[in-house]
């Protein structure tokens, strides 16, 4: 049987992050990435596939490149 959503947020801890993010969704302030590594070995891993989203981001005049750090 697999967890549920409400299963989840009962998780100490996990409703106010989750309500966090939906917060920062709606605002367009975050961007969900959802993944099993089906994919690993096609596409970067996490750690790189962020990294370079951050160089990208810097490239294109978005963040200070002091901020892209993670």
């Amino acid at each position: 049987m697999s967890a549920t959503l409400d299963d989840i947020l009962k998780i100490p801890g996990n409703r106010p992050v989750f309500e966090d993010l939906q917060r920062l969704l709606a605002l367009n302030k975050a961007i969900a990435f959802v993944g099993a590594g089906a994919s690993a070995g096609m596409y970067p891993l996490w750690g790189e596939f962020i990294g370079k989203l951050a160089d990208y981001a810097v490239e294109q005049g978005r963040p200070d490149p002091d901020r892209a750090r993670f």
